[in-house]
């Protein structure tokens, strides 16, 4: 008989310890053994009182694990095992020591002793869905699916909101390609009421598992029942940092990005030491268009920590699209003051130097970046554009000759693009070099049929020398049908109308050109030539001198508007 005081003591141990009884165990996760339960007994005074037998056999067991935890902890589980069998004799109603004992054979290949073990917990304890569940892991072991499938189906009739057991069920009957049965489990689970979080966390899990493994059940089985499992499993439990995790995962595949948003941040305020959850958030606003925000969060990551280049590149990047280019071009300057050798962030700062027309700076940050990366392509790409831009269309012939060349010689097989030699040939046709124009175009036009800007700058140049005109014409309008709407290319078809002698054709086109394009001092001196070509001399007056306006240092146009205003009229 054991005293109070000794009683207490084996309570202590077995309670103070948490124990695994096996290295291995198979595929669902084994649950942690409790010791029993500790009879009542009364201490009054100097007199104890004795235990009824069941009471002495409960005290001994709890004895007998208590000195199995000190076993195991001292020698490991070899030693510990006969004391372990020892309780579960005295306390055969002990389920998870039942079990964790069946996990320890069946890690050892012993199904038979597993099973065995199994069935006798599930009698011992008709009301625990647990004995059966690994009653069919053991049958499965066995190799006995019919066996395995009627244990699964014993212990959901016993707890029907036992997902560990519906997921084995599952797997089975996946196995056996019984997708109506998978349906059918998987809705009848769904029908139960719960207001435990775990529950509908785990469902929610095991639907997304499902819908992985069989992509065709997807629709069967709802598309949005995971989700909505998860946001139940909130619902019961607003605090638990997986079910946010696993809600705010689900509203991003179904591009619900609001809701995604919205569940990160409960999750952030609850867990803000999880990694890259910061991140995760940051692009779910930016998925979800919340451009703002998440230029909050990448500047809350910027503070907590400093140092971390990408971000600076993050928020940069999102800043060139809200068009703050001050904001960018000075975090593209910090990052690259902690990690000088990214060659992308010095093209960046480079494109945002030529949109803000500074061309001295891009030109400086392009010579910096040539020096510490002499093969890459795009510098003198973008070097050539710069003196594209300065009208230094020399130097910036030279510079695309450089860019192709590095292209040719790189050794991923970099290409030159359509722009490339779209800009290559628009340099060269400032310069004069009009075949290698043509050539570059050509290229341009064979590496993207849809290169519209290409397309009307060929065709153009070749109306405007009078040559090749139906294939300008073809040309045009093949830009002209890209982009209808744009104002140059409107003023090529006309212009090309007016070169092959469809004079009145060209008008309407002219007309919208001029619409679109006020202060284009080409498309008022096409106008007025075809106004004249028409006979409307006024007219054709009236935007010659709204062409010298526009360009007063054009000694053709005004030479041109002089000679028509001294010209005496036709009667």
């Amino acid at each position: 008989m054991l005293r109070h005081p000794q009683l207490k003591r084996a309570l202590a141990v077995s309670l103070g310890v948490v124990v695994c009884l096996c290295s291995s165990c198979t595929s669902t996760r084994p649950q942690q053994v409790l010791p029993p339960e500790p009879p009542v007994v009364a201490d009054t005074g100097n007199h104890v009182l004795s235990l009824s037998a069941e009471q002495e056999r409960r005290a001994a067991a709890l004895a007998q694990f208590a000195a199995g935890v000190s076993a195991e902890l001292r020698d490991g589980l070899e030693a510990a095992l006969p004391f372990y069998e020892e309780a579960l004799r005295l306390d055969p109603k002990n389920t998870g020591l039942a079990v964790r004992l069946a996990q320890v054979a069946m890690s050892r290949k012993d199904f038979t002793g597993a099973k065995q073990r199994l069935e006798a917990a599930a009698k011992d304890n008709p009301s625990s869905a647990d004995p059966w569940l690994w009653l069919g892991i053991a049958h499965r072991g066995l190799e006995n699916p019919a066996e395995a499938l009627n244990a699964f189906e014993q212990a959901l009739k016993i707890n029907p909101r036992h997902v560990q057991s519906l997921a084995a069920l599952i797997e089975l009957l996946l196995q056996q390609d019984a997708l109506d049965e998978v349906v059918a489990q998987l809705d009848k689970t769904w029908r139960q009421e719960s207001n435990d979080g775990q529950f509908w966390l785990s469902l929610g899990k095991l639907y997304t598992q499902v819908a992985r493994q069989k992509p065709s059940l997807a629709e069967r089985l709802g598309e949005s029942r995971a989700r909505e499992a998860f946001a139940k499993a909130v619902e019961f439990s607003p605090r638990d940092a997986e079910a946010l995790l696993n809600l705010a995962d689900a509203q991003v595949q179904a591009n619900n990005f609001v809701a995604a948003a919205e569940a990160y941040s409960r999750l952030l305020a609850i867990r803000p030491d999880l990694p890259r959850l910061r991140e995760q958030l940051a692009m779910t606003f930016l998925r979800a268009d919340l451009k703002e925000k998440a230029a909050k969060i990448f500047r809350e990551m910027i503070k907590r920590d400093p140092t971390k280049y990408e971000t600076y590149n993050s928020l940069a990047g999102l800043q060139e699209e809200m068009d703050q280019d001050e904001d960018a071009i000075a975090n593209y300057q910090q990052s690259l003051v902690l990690n000088p050798d990214q060659v992308e962030v010095h093209l960046r700062l480079a494109v945002l130097h030529i949109s803000l027309q500074r061309y001295d700076k891009a030109l400086q940050n392009l010579n910096l970046a040539r020096q510490k990366f002499p093969t890459t392509f795009q510098i003198p790409y973008l070097t050539g554009i710069v003196h594209s831009e300065e009208k230094n269309f020399a130097k910036a012939i030279t510079a695309f000759a450089e860019a192709e060349a590095l292209m040719r010689d790189d050794e991923d097989e970099m290409r030159p693009s359509s722009a490339f030699y779209f800009s290559y040939g628009a340099a060269c046709e400032r310069t004069g070099a009009i075949e290698k124009a043509e050539k570059y175009f050509q290229k341009s036009l064979e590496l993207d049929p849809n290169n519209h800007a290409a397309a009307n700058y060929l065709g153009y140049m070749w109306a405007d020398r009078g040559v090749r005109l139906d294939e300008a014409h073809d040309l045009i309008k093949r830009a002209v049908a890209g982009q209808p709407n744009s104002g140059a290319y409107l003023d090529s078809l006309g212009w090309v109308l007016y070169k092959l002698g469809r004079v009145q054709e060209a008008l309407p086109y002219l007309a919208r050109a001029v619409e679109l394009v006020k202060d284009d001092a080409v498309v008022h001196d096409h106008m007025a030539e075809v106004l004249l070509k028409l006979g409307k001399r006024d007219e054709a007056i009236k935007h010659l001198k709204q062409a010298v306006a526009i360009d007063p240092q054009n000694k053709e146009l005004t030479a041109k508007l002089r000679k028509l205003v001294d010209q005496p009229a036709e009667p």
